[in-house]
């Protein structure tokens, strides 16, 4: 059996993501290592499931528990700042966006509790120039 058809594409999307990571300003290298297979495992899981993102993490975890806990902390952990890290990513990401139009979606649940709800009358544009 191979990686591939065991793991999907996470092992190799990881390889991809990883470097862009590298250039942020981390507090400590796992953290780096556990955001890229986060985001390796949203890709290629195309849900919003913590427990989906893992399952194709190569980890020396014995229990797939284990791994959502170490997502879990990573996504609470105060000594990573958002902006720092994801502010650079995002901004790359968007650099030669042009005049395409952005939607952007923010989960505001945590903000105003499990039944908050924010309406916007129309779309928001973009306030900066990339």
């Amino acid at each position: 059996m191979t990686t591939k058809t065991l793991l999907g594409d996470v092992p190799r999307l990881y390889q991809n993501v990883r470097p862009f990571l590298s250039t942020l300003p981390w507090n400590d290298v796992r953290n780096a290592d556990t955001c890229a297979w986060l985001i390796a495992g949203c890709l290629e899981s195309r849900i919003c499931s913590i427990p989906a993102w893992v399952s194709g993490r190569i980890s020396k975890a014995q229990f797939a528990q284990s791994q959502e806990i170490q997502g879990h902390r990573f996504l609470k952990n105060p000594k990573v700042d958002p902006f720092e890290i994801y502010a650079p990513l995002v901004f790359q990401a968007l650099r030669h966006w042009g005049e395409h139009r952005l939607v952007l979606a923010l989960d505001t649940s945590m903000l105003f509790g499990k039944f908050g709800l924010i309406r916007s009358p129309k779309p928001l544009g973009m306030s900066h120039a990339l």
